[in-house]
């Protein structure tokens, strides 16, 4: 099984700064059986341009909350323009796969944590 989640985060900046995404974190449960997997992918950018794609694997038996903790290489890191307005894209899905004998296979973000499933650090700059 698989579920997506497709985001669109509005930035305003003001003149004079820019943003980029220097990290990103997932928390959330897997219970997996012996021979069940479940793989996290998410891709963060700018909408018009690309970004940094995040793979995680994870492999039964599990049975156990997880955080993913990506920070961006600095040759890696991506940044906005001087004081425009544009849109951060999240583009995330988790697959599931059971085993060969078909046992309960589970895995999901977990967005009542008091840490939020998803917590976007961004970074600013001036700039001329």
């Amino acid at each position: 099984d698989r579920s997506s989640c497709s985001l669109a985060i509005p930035l305003h900046l003001p003149p004079g700064l820019r943003v980029g995404l220097v990290g990103l974190e997932y928390t959330g449960f897997g219970l997996l059986p012996d021979g069940a997997s479940s793989v996290l992918t998410a891709e963060t950018f700018f909408a018009g341009g690309t970004g940094d794609k995040l793979v995680s694997n994870f492999f039964g038996p599990m049975a156990d909350l997880f955080q993913v903790n990506h920070i961006m290489e600095l040759d890696n890191l991506f940044t906005s323009g001087c004081g425009e307005d544009l849109i951060l894209r999240v583009n995330s899905s988790l697959r599931v796969r059971t085993n060969e004998s078909g046992d309960l296979a589970f895995a999901a973000i977990d967005s009542m944590s008091a840490t939020a499933g998803l917590l976007y650090e961004l970074e600013f700059s001036r700039c001329e």
